[in-house]
């Protein structure tokens, strides 16, 4: 932060957390090398210091590991790299943990939920041995559905949700054979979107703000 950031005055830092915090409401989910409480404020105030403004980012849908392998019970359909969204654990556990980052953060303009990479296994599976709870439901409609449900938590709490776009372009994680890409009209339009597609999606940053959204251009491969 201070010798590469703060000397090209960087402004922000996204931190991705995962299971690099120790959570005192989920102490099973802390990784063997994660950070004290203490010292990831300690980061957060180095940033302060240097006028950089700290971000919290959780992944809440794909990328998911941190959280399921803990709590298998919550894996869709088999897959423990994603959580299924209609489990109500999912939505406990993860709205915990924003709630320490939150605090931790605090004050907290911006907060990070991820979704990127979001990568159903359905098809590959039988079934008898898929979600019963997500059975029959458009892909879309259950990405929608998070998105929109977390957004709103955080909103009530002051914090304005970011995303990452990849799911909602056609020409990158959002076509066939789930389609996610026809959530791009379903959800709030104040989530700040994270793009990083811009090189597979030619003109996305432009859709995206045609849609409504700010967007903030990633990183983009």
């Amino acid at each position: 932060i201070e010798r590469f950031m703060a000397r090209r005055k960087f402004n922000a830092l996204i931190l991705l957390t995962r299971q690099g915090v120790t959570y005192e409401t989920h102490p099973e989910i802390t990784g063997p090398a994660a950070w004290s409480q203490e010292e990831l404020r300690r980061v957060i105030e180095t940033c302060r210091e240097h006028f950089i403004e700290p971000i919290p980012l959780v992944d809440s849908y794909g990328h998911a590991a941190w959280m399921s392998l803990s709590h298998k019970e919550l894996w869709e359909d088999g897959n423990h790299t994603m959580v299924c969204p209609r489990h109500p654990d999912t939505f406990r556990i993860l709205t915990d943990v924003y709630g320490e980052l939150i605090d931790l953060f605090s004050p907290t303009r911006y907060f990070h939920i991820g979704l990127d990479e979001v990568w159903w296994k359905t098809l590959d599976i039988p079934e008898e041995k898929r979600c019963t709870r997500c059975a029959g439901v458009p892909k879309w409609e259950l990405f929608a559905d998070q998105t929109t449900r977390l957004h709103s938590w955080l909103k009530e709490r002051g914090a304005r949700t970011m995303m990452w776009s990849d799911v909602l372009l056609t020409e990158h994680n959002g076509g066939a054979p789930y389609h996610g890409a026809k959530a791009l009209t379903m959800l709030p339009t104040d989530i700040v979107q994270t793009n990083w597609s811009i090189t597979l999606a030619s003109g996305s940053n432009q859709r995206l703000q045609n849609a409504g959204y700010e967007v903030w251009q990633s990183n983009s491969h």
